[in-house]
């Protein structure tokens, strides 16, 4: 019994020393593995190549819808004229022509003084249209229209035996109303003055006086007779000194004037 103790001891120091032993392997190995990976995987990491970029995508083919087929072309029918285009409207004109008939009468006044023993044929003058003539619905020619015309003839009064008053013939050529619108026209006036009348008794008083003279003179009737002849001579003397009336047209005079021919005039619509 004593000898087998001894023997046990030793080898359960060995027991022991041998299981510290494989411990401390075991833990080596297990410290050896756990760092192995880590550096395993490090350099896997640092060995593999960076990934290539993905390869751009394939372009989609495009689909075309089937082109629909043309109809088959027909023969053009036969050519027709083309139609004329309408005639246009002509435009509305702006004026619109108004006549004053012949015959009419227009009442005016001379606007400047006329005077046979004065003024010569050719002189000009001017009239006032004093009363407006309406044709219809419209004013063609308004109060206060001018009128111009000419002398045509003019006979001074004339003194003698054959004394006359002086005459003067109007003739009125154009009229032009306020706003400016203008037209011939055909008109005239004629007078003459009146004469002075004393003529025939200037004769016929001095006949009588020189056969009432001749009568009281000589107190026969041959006497009388013979102042009659005397006296009438003497009457005819005086009657040749005698000279008619001038004709006178004073400015403002009023006259009326007929129409010889119509008036037209272009007047706004």
């Amino acid at each position: 019994m004593n000898q087998w103790k001894p023997s046990l001891g030793s080898k359960g120091c060995s027991f022991l020393c041998l299981a510290a032993l494989v411990a401390l392997l075991s833990l080596a190995c297990s410290q050896q593995a756990s760092n192995a990976p880590a550096d395993e995987g490090t350099q896997v990491a640092e060995s593999t190549p960076a990934p290539e970029p993905a390869p751009a995508p394939e372009p989609v083919p495009q689909q075309y819808e089937p082109t629909q087929q043309a109809p088959p072309m027909q023969e053009p029918a036969p050519s027709r004229p083309a139609p004329r285009p309408a005639p246009s409207a002509p435009p509305v004109p702006k004026t619109i022509a108004v006549t004053v008939p012949e015959s009419t009468p227009l009442n005016i006044k001379i606007t400047e003084s006329l005077n046979s023993g004065m003024n010569h044929e050719g002189d000009a003058f001017t009239a006032t249209l004093v009363e407006a003539v309406i044709v219809g619905d419209r004013v063609v020619l308004p109060e206060g229209s001018t009128i111009e015309g000419t002398l045509v003839s003019v006979v001074p009064a004339k003194k003698g035996i054959k004394e006359s008053g002086g005459a003067m013939t109007l003739s009125f050529d154009r009229i032009t109303t306020p706003s400016g619108n203008s037209a011939s026209m055909a008109a005239s006036f004629a007078q003459q003055a009146k004469s002075t009348g004393k003529k025939a008794g200037t004769i016929g008083g001095s006949a009588a006086g020189g056969a009432l003279l001749g009568k009281v003179l000589g107190g026969s009737t041959k006497d009388a007779a013979i102042g009659a002849v005397v006296g009438g001579a003497i009457g005819t003397g005086v009657a040749a000194g005698t000279k008619g009336s001038e004709l006178k047209l004073e400015a403002g005079t009023p006259m009326t004037i007929t129409l010889e021919r119509p008036i037209t005039l272009q007047m706004k619509r």
